[in-house]
């Protein structure tokens, strides 16, 4: 059975579940049918000597039980696209140990109006004129964020408050106290190529536990208005990058088992200049 971490490509509109789901129906269909050869071989060998198939009754116990264990290593929301990695099998529990350290956006908001989820997904609860916000105000802006930073989390996350995930609250109507914490932001930019005002790209590279919601959300309030995120990509998470990810389309099992393999060989030549 595979083993080990992989870094697929998210697509927009795929929960982070979703993903998790259509990989491991892949491999367990695969590795069944595989089995099913294995028997359809036996029984026709066994057929063409006269005699009983022995391995009949065992290729189809292993058939039913074919379960594969497949996890992610960080939520995406449904809207964001990027890296996201799976572990796979026994790779379910590397997951913490490789994926620790900054992973990176690259992210656009727009300024003038704040929603519920932060993220052009939600209904508006804000708009606020944000004409006096210049390029250079936005740049000084963006000092106060860069570093050791505290950060609420927004209602709209799976976080637990009292054994419920915010989000299940947050859909009741329900908007309850979030304690900030503690993020780091190793790197803040906010190119200039093809985005203009009131939109304004971002390029983070930053720890765990950050939500770049938030971020925008915070600098917009810092800029004396509101914002909310309107699109986002992932590019980096531990030591895989969007050129380590295996696309959509290519989702299925002798595709997924090569792509295993090639991940799991990059991981080892990482571990070996770290």
């Amino acid at each position: 059975m595979p083993d080990g971490l992989m870094a697929v490509h998210k697509p927009a509109g795929w929960t982070s579940s979703d993903v998790v789901t259509k990989v491991r129906n892949e491999l367990q269909r695969g590795f069944r049918r595989a089995i099913e050869e294995e028997q359809a071989t036996l029984t026709e060998t066994a057929n063409a000597a006269g005699g009983p198939a022995s391995g009949h009754a065992g290729a189809q116990q292993r058939n039913k039980r074919v379960k594969i264990k497949v996890g992610h290593g960080g939520t995406l929301d449904p809207m964001a696209t990027g890296v996201l990695v799976l572990g796979i099998g026994s790779g379910t529990k590397e997951l913490e140990k490789y994926l620790q350290g900054a992973k990176g956006y690259s992210a656009v908001g727009i300024l003038g109006s704040e929603t519920d989820t932060l993220d052009s997904e939600g209904q508006e609860t804000e708009a606020m004129e944000w004409s006096h916000v210049t390029r250079d105000a936005l740049m000084q802006a963006l000092e106060q964020f860069r570093g050791d930073i505290m950060q609420v989390p927004p209602m709209y996350s799976a976080l637990r408050k009292d054994g419920k995930r915010l989000h299940e609250l947050a859909r009741q109507g329900k908007v309850v106290e979030r304690d900030a914490r503690p993020v780091t932001i190793y790197q803040l930019e906010a190119p200039a190529e093809g985005v203009a005002l009131p939109s304004f790209a971002l390029n983070v590279q930053c720890s765990g536990g950050t939500y770049i919601r938030t971020l925008i959300a915070d600098i917009a309030r810092a800029l004396g208005t509101r914002g909310h995120m309107t699109s986002l990509v992932r590019t980096k998470q531990g030591p895989f990058g969007l050129e380590h990810c295996l696309d959509q389309q290519h989702w299925h099992f002798e595709q997924i088992l090569a792509h295993l393999d090639k991940c799991n060989t990059h991981l080892r030549q990482n571990s070996k200049h770290s």
